[in-house]
């Protein structure tokens, strides 16, 4: 998984706003505006939550905004 540990808080929400409500526009936009390769970009829109504080595969709660699911073992964007 790729992310830039450099993005300030308001970028981490613009990514995570971006995809929950489009993650084709959230892939665009990591790529565009932050300069990853597509599957760089994809691969992050991938990982970022559906909903806040749940995990994006098996939707148990998480506890950190980057952690490993102790369910699913799936990489969690929690932005």
């Amino acid at each position: 998984m790729v992310w830039r540990p450099s993005l300030s808080l308001e970028e981490k929400s613009k990514i995570a706003v971006e995809v929950r409500e489009s993650p084709l526009a959230a892939v665009k936009l990591n790529h565009e505006r932050f300069g990853l390769t597509l599957r760089e970009a994809k691969a992050l829109a991938f990982h970022v939550t559906k909903k806040h504080g749940e995990c994006h595969r098996c939707h148990r709660p998480l506890q950190d905004e980057v952690s490993v699911c102790a369910q699913c073992r799936s990489a969690n964007l929690d932005w």
